[in-house]
């Protein structure tokens, strides 16, 4: 059953996703893929701030994020997956996205 969110993917996140794979996280991040499509806002998540207001981060590992913002249209909700990769501090590009 296809979620009600349509999840799509920044080529940074894209790249992300590769280099994870390659890590051992595809199914961790598979399964975080599959939830933002039913509900991006479900718990756990965490609202970012300080310049990178109305993203949203989830908890891949100790070291990386699932880093999105939902957008909505007339078609429904469009979750932007923006990166996977790192932490959302100090990531000047987002703030243009």
């Amino acid at each position: 059953m296809a979620g009600k969110h349509k999840v799509i993917l920044s080529e940074r996140a894209r790249e992300d996703l590769l280099r994870l794979v390659d890590e051992g996280y595809g199914d961790k991040v598979d399964g975080m893929l599959t939830g933002l499509e039913e509900d991006p806002f479900r718990q756990p998540y965490q609202k970012l701030s300080v310049g990178l207001e109305g993203r949203c981060a989830r908890r891949i590992n100790l070291r990386d994020r699932l880093v999105y913002k939902v957008i909505g249209s007339e078609e429904g909700d469009v979750v932007l997956v923006l990166r996977m990769k790192g932490t959302y501090r100090g990531i000047d590009a987002l703030l243009s996205l």
